[in-house]
């Protein structure tokens, strides 16, 4: 059956109930579906988050709500921020949002150490040039530098070498140091005078 519109639902029979649970965040059944609806940050609350906010400061939601608004998750917390801050006009950042942000002397760095050690070495120039960031930071920061460049990240392989067999000898013509043939020679060429005179003898017998 399909699900009737909310208006017909808040009309009909369960329409107190309805209106109960989406004042309260209970969770009841509304004909064909069991709903949860967000609880309302009560005035109480949001005093809690202010004071939270003025002891510790934006960014720091995760003792906000372990200490002050006990009532609510740190994501909750995380969202009801970023809405009161959005309505003041500011941002819910704090002021350690910028501390990654790459400074002009960590660029030019990054150039020298681009300039030494060439590309993909961004272990080694994270570790000898740009010591205030990790190698993986290098890496993300070169990849943004060369989109902005048009550069290849990388530096191209070069084509790999063709692989040249040996040609191979023929056994039998196989000769060892100085001239001499090898113990393989001279076991065909035993084979192949035992059978000769054994053809011999059988010509022989036969006459």
């Amino acid at each position: 059956m399909a699900r009737k519109k909310l208006a017909e639902r808040l009309n009909g029979p369960d329409g107190e109930a309805l209106k109960a649970s989406r004042a309260s965040g209970v969770v009841v059944k509304n004909l064909n579906k069991r709903r949860a609806f967000p609880v309302p940050w009560t005035p109480e609350e949001h005093q809690l988050f202010l004071s939270g906010v003025d002891k510790y400061g934006k960014g720091e939601w995760r003792k906000v709500a372990a200490e002050f608004v006990t009532t609510r998750t740190v994501q909750q917390v995380r969202d009801h921020a970023k809405g009161h801050f959005k309505k003041l006009g500011e941002k819910a950042s704090g002021p350690n949002h910028w501390q990654h942000r790459w400074k002009p002397d960590e660029h030019e760095r990054f150039m020298e150490g681009l300039r030494v050690l060439g590309k993909s070495n961004w272990t080694a120039i994270a570790k000898n040039y740009v010591r205030t960031k990790s190698p993986q930071q290098v890496t993300s920061h070169a990849v943004k530098h060369f989109k902005k460049t048009g550069e290849p990240f990388c530096d191209p392989k070069p084509p790999k070498e063709p692989k040249l067999k040996a040609p191979r000898q023929n056994p039998a013509q196989e000769m060892a140091v100085g001239g001499e043939p090898t113990i393989r020679t001279k076991l065909k060429d035993t084979v192949a005078w035992h059978a000769e005179s054994l053809m011999t003898l059988t010509d022989t017998t036969q006459q």
